[in-house]
């Protein structure tokens, strides 16, 4: 696995998510969530983005795939305090 930002955040919104799961009292039960969706769904989108650049091979210097035409690492890397 490459060293790279990206790779960092993917993991690290997948932690957030699995910590917000735990706050709902569903990580039993993967799929259900019962939680307001303003806490889950920026996460989801985020890890979505995250999925599609590293499917295409970019790195966090690349422009961000939201369309900003800024590089990720000063758009939604930005997001995670990166």
């Amino acid at each position: 696995m490459r060293d790279d930002l990206l790779v960092h955040d993917f993991i690290a919104v997948a932690e957030e998510m699995v910590r917000v799961r735990i706050r709902s009292g569903r990580e039993d039960r993967p799929g259900y969530i019962s939680m307001p969706a303003h806490e889950i769904e920026p996460l989801m989108e985020l890890q979505s983005l995250i999925g599609h650049m590293l499917l295409q091979g970019k790195r966090a210097n690349d422009l961000c795939a939201c369309g900003s035409g800024n590089k990720y690492k000063r758009c939604h890397g930005k997001i995670l305090g990166k």
